[in-house]
């Protein structure tokens, strides 16, 4: 009997192990608060109408930057930059939809609804520039210049796709 206890608790951890890492690698690839919804909802996420604020930013003259050199420093240079960049999203209460090669897209106020998405949001594009400049002047990366665009409004935010590919979608 203690066997069969002991062989269950093993069984168990090695499934939470396993739900753990599914959990940070599909959070990976569309946003933890995107994955956390699809986990633990027993259907597909709604789609729903919500108000919600919208970051587009752009890296400037990306394509003459990647072209002028080696393909493993331009990766080297974006895993920089949107490492900095992810993190001031998240912390602005914000998602990254998507990652461009040069440049984000990134949601304020979905999936997850916040009263404050838009100061949330420009808040994140000020800290975003602070970052782009001190990135540049401690040699990290080359000096470069970003555009930032933001818009606020009523969105359908839900899944877009079908049964073999979906994604969070605005």
């Amino acid at each position: 009997m203690l066997e069969q206890h002991d062989t269950l608790v093993l069984e168990r951890d090695k499934t939470d192990k396993m739900m753990n890492k599914i959990r940070s690698l599909f959070g990976q690839q569309v946003s933890q608060e995107v994955a956390e919804e699809m986990i633990e909802s027993e259907t597909e996420i709604d789609s729903k109408i919500t108000d919600v604020s919208i970051m587009f930013l752009d890296i400037r003259d990306f394509t003459r930057f990647a072209d002028s050199r080696d393909p493993a420093e331009v990766a080297k240079f974006q895993n920089i930059v949107f490492s900095e960049l992810i993190n001031i999203v998240r912390e602005c209460q914000g998602i990254v939809s998507q990652i461009l090669g040069d440049g984000i897209m990134a949601i304020f106020g979905a999936p997850v609804a916040i009263k404050d998405h838009l100061n949330n949001a420009v808040k994140a594009g000020y800290a975003m520039i602070q970052k782009i400049h001190e990135l540049g002047e401690s040699g990290k990366i080359p000096s470069i210049k970003v555009g930032i665009g933001l818009n606020t409004g009523t969105v359908m935010a839900g899944n877009v796709g079908n049964e073999l590919r979906k994604f969070y979608s605005l």
